[in-house]
């Protein structure tokens, strides 16, 4: 092999070992950063809203932090909201530019502050700027906006509870009796108060749930939004590190199902 060949073996060999140091060490070359908090809002179906959340701890603590928002247009075109809090400021920049139908443009400010406007029907973050207040990530809680939201839910403690809302099925087995009642319908009060539990709980996030301490489990809880679908079964003895949070929303499932007029009507 001449010199020639040899020089470009040696380039190809360093080009091949930094390809790899950048796996092993999970960077990436794109300067948006993969590593980044991303919350993600597509159509209504939000992930990962608990980094808005870590974020404004930080700026509480005055400590440094970074969270980028993507929200996913009609025709699937992210449009990025990125915060970064550093020495009392929270750089705010927005950008449209992949938006075929929009302003296509990058907006940056300095702010002072960011807030969350908590409501029965929605949820805002904001930051303030000046006097100026800009909405980062607007939450509704009205389930009738999504072309569909059905849930399964078992519940299987003292009695055992399913309710199909596709179906519009509740049954209750209880030791002695075993009731079914059809044509069960949420009210859409009901519904948007189950689709909050939902959307605080992020649980299209994925879940550390193991479901091996029993064998029938206590909850099952299949979500079906917009025809993305999410079904977890766990018990409230299991492992993992998210599953004393998903047992309290499974809970409060129940409770709500409990004070609907129908249950009370039927199964009381």
């Amino acid at each position: 092999m001449n010199y020639r060949h040899l020089r470009w073996a040696g380039v190809i060999l360093l080009l091949l070992m930094a390809g790899c140091s950048n796996q092993i060490s999970g960077m990436s070359l794109d300067s948006t950063g993969q590593n980044e908090n991303e919350v993600v809002d597509n159509q209504g179906k939000v992930k990962n809203l608990q980094y808005l959340d870590d974020f404004m701890r930080s700026v509480d603590q005055q400590e440094e932090a970074k969270v980028k928002v993507t929200q996913y247009t009609q025709e699937g075109d992210p449009v990025t909201t990125q915060l970064h809090y550093e020495k009392g400021e929270v750089k705010y920049r927005h950008d449209t530019t992949q938006d075929k139908y929009g302003d296509q443009k990058v907006i940056e400010k300095s702010c002072d502050s960011i807030s969350r406007l908590d409501r029965a029907d929605k949820t805002v973050y904001i930051v303030k700027c000046g006097s100026e207040e800009v909405d980062i990530l607007n939450i509704s809680y009205n389930a009738g906006l999504q072309d569909s939201f059905d849930i399964q839910f078992v519940y299987d403690m003292e009695n055992r509870m399913s309710l199909d809302t596709k179906e519009k099925s509740l049954s209750v087995q209880a030791d002695l009796v075993s009731l079914k009642k059809n044509n069960f319908y949420l009210t859409n009060g009901e519904r948007n108060r189950l689709y909050k539990l939902l959307i605080m709980e992020n649980y299209f996030g994925d879940k550390e749930v193991t479901n091996e301490c029993r064998e029938s489990p206590e909850y099952s809880l299949r979500v079906v939004i917009n025809g993305n679908e999410k079904h977890y079964q766990w018990s409230s003895c299991d492992e993992g590190q998210d599953v004393e949070a998903m047992t309290e929303m499974a809970e409060s499932i129940a409770e709500i199902i409990k004070e609907t007029k129908q249950y009370k009507q039927f199964f009381h």
